[in-house]
């Protein structure tokens, strides 16, 4: 368990910040459980550098979520380049 203190704000930042060193400018995420909000937030941030989302139990409830609408933005927008790349 992280630190008391530490958000998923702070996680994806950090997360965030290691792509930017190491230079990743386009990546999938493989969320689950605990870790899902995380990788979540950096999908919302960055969309532009999220190649696919892959989630396993990860956790995004619209109750209670105010959050949640950007995500399905970038479900809809990675759906729509996913049929463009689709042979044919």
């Amino acid at each position: 368990m992280p630190p008391r203190g530490c958000t998923f704000d702070r996680i994806a930042a950090t997360i965030e910040r290691f792509t930017d060193v190491v230079g990743f400018d386009r990546y999938a995420v493989y969320v689950f459980d605990y870790g899902a909000p995380t990788g979540f937030r950096l999908a919302v941030r960055r969309p532009d550098s999220i190649s696919a989302i892959i989630s396993q139990n990860g956790n995004a409830y619209e109750e209670g979520s105010a959050r949640l609408e950007p995500i399905r933005l970038l479900a809809g927008r990675l759906a729509r380049q996913r049929e463009r790349c689709a042979p044919s």
